[in-house]
């Protein structure tokens, strides 16, 4: 490749800016001519033509460095750049490069994490799956360095890192590394509680909450959508997600119900039917005097319905209306003391 020069030979002055400049730049030929080993670092310029994807400077620049003792350090700073960078073709060149040099452990068991993050974080796909592939290599590795290591224990640390990937790409709606990440091995660490969890943290990070939460319950049919107090269906409303609600309420028809303006597309009102629980009223100790006639007055809320429930407060309402308010509130709408069921009249 034919590489532009930024200055003429003869007028250059081989600083270590310069030499900085042409090795980011890509301009091997300017590099080398400039290049003196007495003067000049190329430690950071060999992380600026990785980050830029420069591949004829990068290894040129690394046979510079093959015969120093921080070797490792730097084998490995350089290959996360380029997983970070996407660069696909120069991270599988120093990984294989590092290695025949004996540098065989550039990605360590503790390593492989956040080398997965930073491939994950460069969407760079084919990346992503070659990284995933050297997982066994990590494994092989470890057990040979140290035989007390049990391979179980080994291969659940790896396991661990991926699980903690596979949540960072749920929680940023990334369904193409989600799948890649997903395996018939890994389903096995995949539990319910951890599913609850990233379903619960959705709305808090990303908007494609549908089709993240609709295949991970594909994955795990027995995953509960109404943990933390129906906070999926309760989100989904208030964030005017109409097509996560939906989905919601097909899930529980009997439970979930949402009334929305087509004409604006926004949703105006939601209801989760009996999420208010009822006790009967004979084991309360009601610590307030309620005088009898006070069973005959109307519903605080409609105030047409004749009260059939009481709160803890002492304040009477039809079940129907404290359920609804008790959809969007957890107090008593009358006093506004926080409730957590009624009691039958």
């Amino acid at each position: 490749m034919e590489y532009e020069q930024l200055y003429p030979i003869d007028t250059l002055v081989p600083t270590q800016d310069m030499f900085n400049e042409v090795c980011e730049k890509g301009c091997i030929d300017d590099a080398k001519n400039i290049y003196c080993s007495n003067t000049h670092d190329v430690i950071q310029p060999l992380k600026a033509a990785c980050e830029q994807g420069h591949f004829d400077i990068v290894v040129w620049l690394f046979s510079l460095i093959q015969t120093m003792e921080t070797m490792s350090n730097i084998i490995l700073e350089i290959f996360n750049i380029a997983c970070y960078n996407g660069q696909y073709k120069l991270a599988k060149w120093i990984y294989n490069n590092g290695c025949s040099h004996g540098h065989n452990h550039i990605i360590s068991l503790y390593e492989y994490g956040k080398t997965l993050k930073y491939c994950i974080a460069s969407q760079n796909i084919d990346l992503i799956k070659w990284v995933l592939s050297l997982k066994n290599v990590i494994i092989n590795n470890q057990m040979n360095d140290n035989y007390s290591n049990e391979e179980v224990i080994v291969r659940n640390i790896i396991n661990v890192s991926i699980m903690n990937c596979f949540t960072r790409a749920c929680l940023t709606g990334n369904i193409r590394v989600m799948k890649i990440l997903y395996s018939d091995a890994f389903a096995v660490i995949l539990s319910s509680s951890l599913l609850d969890t990233i379903i619960r943290k959705l709305y808090n990070t990303h908007t494609n909450v549908r089709q993240v939460a609709t295949w991970l319950f594909k994955i795990n049919p027995t995953m509960d959508l109404r943990e933390n107090d129906d906070a999926l269906f309760r989100l989904s409303c208030k964030h005017n997600n109409i097509s996560l609600a939906k989905w919601l309420k097909s899930m529980y028809p009997r439970e979930y119900t949402f009334t929305f303006k087509k004409s604006e597309n926004v949703i105006t009102d939601y209801y989760i039917l009996n999420s208010l629980p009822v006790k009967d009223g004979s084991v309360r100790t009601i610590t307030h005097a309620i005088d009898i006639e006070c069973r005959d007055e109307a519903c605080l809320i409609c105030r047409e319905n004749t009260p059939n429930v009481i709160t803890s407060c002492s304040h009477l309402y039809c079940y129907n209306c404290i359920d609804r308010w008790y959809s969007k509130q957890k107090t008593c709408p009358y006093c506004r003391v926080t409730i957590n069921e009624v009691y039958k009249l």
